[in-house]
């Protein structure tokens, strides 16, 4: 599990420089945006990828960002709003490698997330706060935002486990094993219920069989999630694509 969770975090913060088809990539979207037929096509096409494949062009995705703000204002875009305000935020945290900037947009982002009445955006903006803590080192404030992503997680229509993966590698790094087993079976819980892709659920019934090693007496339990996870991966095995970075997650586990 160790492993998986530092090849998920290296994946987040250490970013490649950028290729020549990914600069030609920023140009092409750029490009798109401006000369866009409407407010709507705007949005689309600058919410549509992941601002942390553009880090090395932060100052102009930021200019970008505010002018797609602006525009979600206008057409009181909710969703959008808060899309904006916190890919903002994950520019100036992954691109600028600016926390304190970074945390000031996440309470932004907090206020759009709320007024959208979104679940799934509230507990990502909690698990960012976390991350933040985490990176400096304040474990208690780091342990309330990622309980409370984690519980916005869990009242969300379309969750991810990532919130859960990231509590529960800092629960076993402070040896809280029976906290850890809890948030394990709690996330293994939501995502069964909510029927999350095969990724989702391998990481989630691996990250859970890693817990039960501390417990010598739930071998059972133990070998069951293992053989949970084994059947992850021969649905993965079957099918017909995999994604580069699917195939990273695999190896590690």
């Amino acid at each position: 599990m160790k492993g998986l969770y530092l090849l998920l975090l290296f994946k987040l913060i250490f970013q490649l420089p950028l290729t020549a088809q990914d600069v030609s990539s920023f140009v092409s979207m750029k490009l798109a945006f401006e000369k866009a037929p409407s407010d709507t096509a705007k949005l689309r096409i600058l919410l549509t990828e992941k601002p942390l494949k553009y880090t090395s062009n932060s100052d102009e995705m930021l200019a970008l960002y505010q002018q797609g703000y602006s525009i979600a204002r206008r057409l009181n875009d909710q969703n959008a709003r808060y899309k904006t305000v916190h890919y903002t935020a994950m520019i100036y945290l992954y691109g600028k490698l600016d926390e304190d900037a970074a945390y000031r947009w996440l309470q932004k982002s907090l206020v759009e997330a709320q007024a959208a009445h979104n679940n799934l955006f509230v507990g990502w903006v909690y698990y960012a706060m976390g991350i933040i803590h985490h990176h400096q080192g304040n474990r208690a404030e780091m342990y309330k935002a990622f309980y409370q992503a984690v519980g916005y997680m869990e009242k969300a229509s379309d969750p991810v486990n990532g919130p859960f993966i990231s509590l529960s590698h800092s629960l076993e790094e402070d040896r809280k094993w029976k906290e850890q087993l809890q948030i394990n079976k709690r996330m293994v819980a939501l995502m069964e219920r909510t029927k999350v892709p095969v990724s989702e659920m391998l990481t989630a019934y691996n990250s859970l069989a890693d817990a039960l090693k501390h417990f010598p007496d739930e071998k059972r339990e133990l070998a069951y999630y293992r053989s949970k996870v084994l059947a992850q991966l021969d649905r993965l095995s079957n099918a017909s694509t995999i994604d580069p970075d699917l195939l990273l997650i695999i190896a590690s586990i």
